[in-house]
């Protein structure tokens, strides 16, 4: 499915307009990871349109030695309609010798009446520079081989009902509790994605558009751990991503995260997303709704 989900087309008459797929869900709102990793997969196509001079549809059509998203920084502005496919308008900000910059802005609805849901701010770095190194440490978690999948008593209901089907996700047995008096928590996942992604083997692009898709799951709901079943409505408000290190979201990653803060119906929530060889592949960093139904 994940293949689906990036498969961004370049309007054949509008320059800098892609086509997001819809995908089909019994969900009425389209999952915010899917809005992003479009968006994202919409950039990466345009980046590459643009140095190229010709339309990037896929992984091999794309030049050698590329800028790679390092970071983005995006909003939620509206909830999207899962029932629908997205537009996607790409405006170049600016290329230097160093970075690229492009921006996003994600639309449902034809004509007079489309309405703006996403707007996504993207860095790009050109390969080449070397500086000073360090990362955090990776948490000391199980080995994922022995975990157990997430159960379904305790999964979100997209794993439920198979949109997240292709997506092995294992947590860590007594994560969740809390930090600090305060009631701050954190809690660590396992994550890897099970279809067969040969032909994107070496297309760190498409992975790091999977990751974006993937950096939105479960991630809002660690801002809920210990407040005891609380009834909230709960949406993605916005979302951002460092890219640290080269990303294959086919092999395994812990996703650590926690919240350092909630109230007045939001909650922040961040993440760090380790290989499994305790390399920090990439920081996220969330604020969501999490209101109070009355």
């Amino acid at each position: 499915m994940i293949e689906e989900v990036l498969t961004v087309i370049p309007d054949p008459q509008r320059p800098g307009v892609y086509h997001g797929p819809q995908i089909d869900s019994v969900i009425p709102r389209t999952f915010g990871g899917q809005v992003a990793s479009q968006s994202l997969r919409a950039a990466q196509l345009a980046v590459a349109a643009q140095l190229a001079d010709t339309p990037a549809t896929h992984p091999t059509d794309a030049p050698a030695n590329l800028p790679q998203v390092h970071s983005f920084h995006s909003y939620f502005v509206g909830p999207a309609d899962s029932t629908q496919p997205l537009e996607l308008h790409v405006s170049q900000l600016r290329a230097g010798r160093s970075f690229n910059h492009q921006e996003v802005r994600a639309y449902q609805g034809t004509g007079h009446k489309k309405d703006l849901k996403y707007v996504l701010l993207a860095s790009f770095h050109h390969p080449g520079d070397s500086g000073p190194a360090h990362q955090d440490r990776m948490p000391d978690v199980d080995d994922p081989e022995t975990l157990a999948p997430v159960d379904a008593a305790h999964a979100n209901t997209r794993l439920v009902i198979g949109d997240w089907s292709q997506w092995d996700i294992r947590p860590q047995p007594r994560d969740g509790r809390s930090r600090e008096k305060d009631g701050a928590v954190q809690r660590n996942i396992w994550f890897r994605n099970t279809a067969d992604l040969a032909v994107y083997r070496d297309d760190e692009a498409f992975h790091r558009a999977g990751l974006a898709y993937m950096a939105d799951m479960t991630i809002i709901r660690t801002a809920l751990i210990g407040h005891e079943d609380p009834k909230v409505q709960m949406a993605s408000l916005d979302h951002t991503i460092w890219f640290h290190r080269p990303v294959r979201i086919n092999e395994w990653m812990l996703y650590s995260q926690d919240s350092p803060a909630a109230g007045e119906g939001t909650g922040l929530t961040r993440g760090a997303v380790y290989n499994a060889n305790g390399h920090l592949l990439a920081t996220v960093a969330q604020e969501g709704l999490i209101r109070h139904l009355h």
